[in-house]
């Protein structure tokens, strides 16, 4: 039976080096996340995107409402974080929904959704990004070392950015669905052929046989 590994103790924080030292006063060396590009660049992508998924709520928001954007955008705007940006989206659509149980939940699941997409872009927008130095993984220390790090696998990053990327396009196909005629139809599934032939190279295709001559009796 594998042995689970053991955890992480807060004081591994030690390890991860966060804060570098200039070389001299005149070299300017790669912060730590440089040396990660394929991390860093889903890390940025996800970030930049979750900006992209509030505005697609904010313009559903917006569509459910029969109300214009141009009213709609810059109230959802002007609130002072993500969260609650996400919480009076969340509070609209809730009351549109009324005692439609079905809406309710379909609005809910969007924003539920969201919100799980929110933590995770918080997650590495405010992050430490540092060197494990035992794995050589890219990591996120804890600041002040009441938490043990985390490493950030590569293959993480890329399942969060499937996530947001699936998302996004939930969204617009949600509000493409307020304009009649928009999306396209599906590409009609591809008819079979009956009874295909096929042949390999430097054959012919197969003859059909000689018709039989009539007995003479």
């Amino acid at each position: 039976m594998d042995k689970k590994p053991p955890k992480k103790n807060r004081h591994k924080n030690r390890q991860v080096a966060v804060l570098q030292f200039p070389r001299d006063a005149t070299t300017i060396d790669p912060t730590p996340l440089e040396a990660y590009p394929e991390h860093a660049k889903l890390i940025a992508f996800i970030i930049s995107e979750y900006t992209v998924l509030e505005y697609k709520l904010a313009v559903l928001l917006a569509l459910e409402m029969s109300a214009d954007e141009k009213v709609i955008l810059p109230m959802i705007a002007a609130v002072d974080s993500g969260r609650n940006r996400l919480a009076a989206i969340s509070a609209g659509l809730s009351a549109l929904a009324g005692d439609n149980f079905k809406r309710y939940g379909d609005f809910k699941k969007l924003t539920d959704r969201a919100a799980r997409i929110l933590d995770l872009r918080n997650k590495y927008g405010h992050a430490h990004f540092g060197h494990d130095a035992d794995s050589g993984e890219l990591a996120i220390a804890s600041v002040g070392g009441k938490r043990a790090p985390t490493n950030v696998p590569l293959h993480d990053l890329n399942h969060v950015f499937g996530e947001v990327r699936a998302f996004s396009h939930l969204l617009g196909v949600k509000i493409a669905g307020h304009f009649p005629g928009l999306l396209e139809a599906p590409p009609a599934p591809a008819t079979p052929q009956t009874n295909p032939q096929s042949t390999d190279a430097g054959q012919t295709d197969p003859q059909p046989p000689a018709p039989v001559e009539p007995s003479p009796e």
